[in-house]
């Protein structure tokens, strides 16, 4: 739990928060080796991730499977801009704020489990995930 802390700092401005896997192969954890060939690639749904606040304004509850950059799952705000503006401490809350003046809406504690499942192939991978924290244009 608490595996990363995402502190925001928007000034004068909405913003949207998102996150997705950026990988070679589209859709799998990036091989760095294997000590095999029997079994599945890892694909990066097994990771689960969860955001949490203490006014709980993430538009995602409990833990959601990780997707690829091109298609990212939104915590706050959405892919259609303009969004409309929502005030702290409601769901969704997108307008300028700090993590130093109101941590309950604009910090974030980032959870993140594996459910591996069966018969992945045994070897050494790696996966990049990206917060990324945008302007709501």
């Amino acid at each position: 739990m608490n595996a990363c802390t995402l502190n925001i700092e928007a000034t004068g401005t909405q913003w949207d928060l998102y996150v997705g896997a950026t990988t070679t192969n589209v859709g799998f954890w990036d091989v760095t080796n294997t000590y095999g060939s029997s079994g599945t690639l890892p694909t990066i749904g097994i990771m689960k991730l969860q955001f949490r606040n203490a006014a709980a304004t993430s538009q995602m509850s409990g833990f959601f499977s990780l997707q690829d950059r091109s298609n990212p799952t939104y915590i706050i705000g959405s892919a259609a801009a303009p969004d409309a503006a929502i005030s702290c401490p409601n769901l969704g809350t997108n307008t300028a704020g700090s993590y130093l003046t109101n941590p309950s809406c604009y910090k974030f504690n980032v959870d993140l489990r594996i459910v591996p499942g069966f018969n992945l192939r045994p070897g050494l991978y790696t996966l990049r995930i990206d917060y990324v924290l945008i302007q709501d244009l």
